[in-house]
């Protein structure tokens, strides 16, 4: 479950994922292939830091998914990991 303070647009990720078409070279620098996950994978966004100014962009948010291998033992669609 989230804490109250997150706000959550995909609380359960599944499918490939990839960076933005706006993503800069430096970001994708050594990560350009789509991520495929395979099984379901709860997602909780928790608050990291807020910079100074108070405006909405200020806040930082943090996400941390483990992502199995695929050949990983035992993972199947709808087994936590």
């Amino acid at each position: 479950m989230p804490p109250p303070s997150a706000s959550v647009k995909e609380p359960f990720w599944t499918g490939s994922r990839a960076w933005g078409p706006r993503t800069v070279a430096g970001t994708l620098k050594g990560r350009e292939e789509t991520l495929d996950l395979y099984g379901t994978y709860e997602t909780c966004w928790t608050d990291y830091s807020t910079l100074p100014g108070g405006r909405p962009a200020s806040k930082l948010r943090l996400l941390v998914i483990e992502v199995a291998s695929r050949a990983q033992p035992n993972l199947t669609d709808n087994a936590p990991l």
